[in-house]
């Protein structure tokens, strides 16, 4: 009888609020979990196999490293290492805007479960004491309303029984969005944007957001962080952009 019941509710949901794909709004039909059809799930693709070593970027040619990490740079960023679950490609790029500006919170479970997939395939990851997400600005949190990487966050630490401190990293000033901006100003729209307001001592600790572009935005977190004593400091995000 309880089964009979929830088929009558999920048929009505269906007819009253047709679910559809998030990219390209075909009919996804009662019972289908995945936030995109099948065709925009087969688009979805992970970076690599040819990264580089340190900020994740794919490489079409391979190597070790990006033109940016290469040689004796790559010792020099304090995010030892950044992964990220899919690359930005159009059918991504849905998921994350409508998680991220649209309310659609619920997609935290499908992006969050593609974060644990990857953390396990990073073995520098089993090392990790705390998972923290990249703040939000108190302006900026209170017209969205939620952070979408704390949301992230929170679900990966819990899957990995890590320690979860959403309050670990404060955002000090306000700043616009770094897509707003070209290559040149992102460094120093987020220099020095960020404090760690907790112990981290020795600690290895994952920041987790939704994007890496550039990469300066978790730079700038992990130098706050490096800054209080952690002993290493990695990133992982849902998307990454090429």
């Amino acid at each position: 009888m309880k089964k009979f019941f929830t088929a009558c509710k999920n048929y009505i949901l269906a007819v009253l609020l047709p679910k559809t794909c998030h990219h390209c709004r075909r009919d996804l039909g009662i019972g289908y979990s995945a936030p995109l059809c099948a065709d925009c799930l087969a688009n979805l693709k992970s970076p690599g196999p040819l990264i580089c070593k340190r900020c994740g970027l794919t490489l079409p040619s391979g190597g070790a490293h990006c033109r940016n990490c290469a040689g004796v740079k790559a010792a020099i960023y304090k995010c030892s290492i950044i992964r990220s679950s899919y690359v930005f490609t159009p059918e991504a790029r849905c998921l994350v805007l409508n998680f991220k500006y649209n309310d659609h919170v619920y997609l935290k479970d499908f992006l969050a479960a593609a974060l644990s997939k990857t953390f396990d395939e990073v073995k520098e990851f089993a090392g990790v004491d705390i998972i923290c997400p990249v703040p939000l600005h108190r302006l900026k949190l209170r017209t969205r309303g939620y952070n979408q990487s704390a949301y992230l966050a929170a679900k990966l630490a819990a899957a990995k029984n890590i320690e979860y401190r959403e309050s670990l990293l404060k955002r000090t000033k306000y700043t616009p969005a770094q897509a707003k901006l070209d290559k040149n100003k992102r460094s120093k729209n987020v220099s020095d944007a960020f404090r760690c307001a907790g112990t981290v001592k020795g600690k290895t600790v994952l920041i987790i957001d939704d994007v890496a572009t550039t990469g300066f935005t978790l730079e700038a977190c992990a130098k706050a962080i490096k800054s209080a004593g952690a002993k290493k400091v990695y990133a992982l995000t849902a998307a990454r952009e090429e």
